[in-house]
């Protein structure tokens, strides 16, 4: 598919789902080095959602739901992007050390992420989110802060199956673009792909369960909105107004009247 998508000559950013690689590739290095070649081949950066793993002094690992961009030169990026925002339960479990579950499948193991890595290509700079970070506002606003010309979802939505639960988890998108400004392209393994304008218009958006390579311009703009710059202050002031409000209206009045 990736290389369907190079026929494409204006293509200059491949994007890989979430979880595209299963695998982690300090096990399995012949993994990465066979996505480095594609890309070296092809000419193109490749975003690929995979697993990351840094092992410990005493033999313990932190590990990550992570992507990875691998570099037209045959080189990976030095940042993969860890996610920050982890499923509860599935990815980690809230409060609790995630090295106690030791070797459990889905369940609670993930680390967080620290990081926000804006990547450059030759084309822009862009912003990574994995799987329903698009539901948090404050990293799309974080990456168009720090210089992101466009953001990229990629996603693994493929145990929603054929439920309203995709085109649910897709909309979030709108939002995040209407909000920044920014154009989104979302890779979704079992769909819902597709673009989305700055005005939160989608374009060639991918049916379910159906195997489909789609390229266009990702439609973006150079506009650093109020809500960029300054957050969730309407949000604040409203809380603080409505405060105020409910403690003026409980506020007792001296009586006035004619002193006897």
């Amino acid at each position: 598919m990736t290389r369907r998508a190079r026929q494409d000559t204006s293509v200059r950013l491949v994007a890989w789902p979430e979880a595209a690689v299963p695998v982690y590739f300090v096990d399995h290095p012949g993994y990465a080095d066979s996505v480095a070649e594609l890309s070296r081949t092809l000419g193109i950066p490749i975003l690929a959602g995979a697993l990351d793993a840094v092992f410990k002094p005493d033999g313990s690992y932190d590990n990550w739901n992570a992507a990875f961009l691998f570099e037209p030169d045959g080189r990976v990026h030095q940042r993969p992007y860890h996610k920050l925002y982890l499923v509860p339960i599935v990815e980690r479990v809230p409060f609790i050390n995630p090295d106690w579950f030791g070797n459990m499948k889905w369940f609670g193991g993930f680390e967080k992420g620290d990081s926000l890595p804006v990547y450059r290509i030759a084309q822009g700079s862009f912003g990574v989110l994995i799987c329903y970070e698009s539901a948090f506002e404050d990293l799309a606003r974080r990456y168009r802060r720090d210089g992101a010309d466009f953001l990229v979802n990629i996603t693994n939505d493929a145990w929603y199956g054929r439920t309203w639960a995709p085109a649910q988890h897709a909309s979030h998108l709108v939002m995040r673009a209407i909000e920044t400004r920014v154009g989104i392209a979302r890779a979704a393994n079992s769909g819902i792909s597709e673009f989305v304008d700055p005005l939160g218009r989608v374009h060639l958006s991918t049916p379910l369960m159906e195997e489909r390579v789609e390229a266009s311009p990702v439609l973006t703009t150079d506009i650093r909105t109020p809500y960029v710059r300054f957050g969730d202050w309407v949000a604040l002031v409203a809380i603080v107004g409505t405060g105020a409000c409910i403690a003026a209206s409980f506020m007792q009045r001296t009586p006035r009247g004619d002193t006897p």
